[in-house]
């Protein structure tokens, strides 16, 4: 039941991002695995009216919205190697003046995401409804900084509201392309 009003909770919040002209600013994909799991994603970024600029800093709030697919290499009792996931994470992005390779940047995000099923491999996460949280640093690359490369730590776990709470974590790479 979760799963399923917490998926229609993040399609709403989608649909509504769309509806209301907001375009996605920014299209990602990665890569990322910690011991025997992986995880693909595709990712888009909404830009939000909340930026600003102090101590030569430019910061943006900034809406992201993922699926990602999930895989691991060991074999657990109900046999589920993989499972999908979908997340609608608001992040904060803090980026630096233009240094000789780039303009670096740091991002940071909390959000929720709903999984498709609520074990893989020999990991059991106790629900459907996931929290996540990142922590990422990149260069922008470019005058209008259009392409960019990052790596983040990624993990997601239903905070000890159900048991078990075997949450996932894996190190990401990024490569994204903004349309601002």
């Amino acid at each position: 039941m979760i799963a399923r009003t917490s998926a229609a909770v993040a399609a709403a919040f989608t649909l509504a991002l769309a509806a209301s002209g907001a375009a996605a600013q920014t299209i990602a994909i990665g890569y990322g695995e910690l011991n025997s799991i992986s995880r693909s994603e595709v990712g888009v970024t909404f830009a939000t009216p909340w930026t600003g600029r102090h101590w030569n800093l430019d910061w943006a709030v900034n809406w992201n919205v993922d699926a990602a697919y999930w895989r691991s290499s060991e074999q657990g009792t109900h046999d589920n190697r993989f499972l999908w996931d979908l997340g609608v994470t608001p992040s904060l992005e803090v980026r630096g003046d233009r240094t000789l390779i780039g303009y670096p940047y740091a991002e940071l995000g909390i959000g929720g995401h709903v999984l498709s099923q609520t074990n893989i491999g020999t990991r059991y996460l106790g629900s459907s409804f996931q929290f996540g949280e990142f922590l990422g640093v990149g260069l922008q690359f470019g005058e209008q900084r259009k392409c960019s490369v990052s790596a983040r730590i990624l993990h997601e776990s239903n905070a000890g509201l159900s048991e078990p709470n075997n949450g996932l974590t894996v190190f990401e790479l990024r490569v994204s392309y903004s349309f601002r």
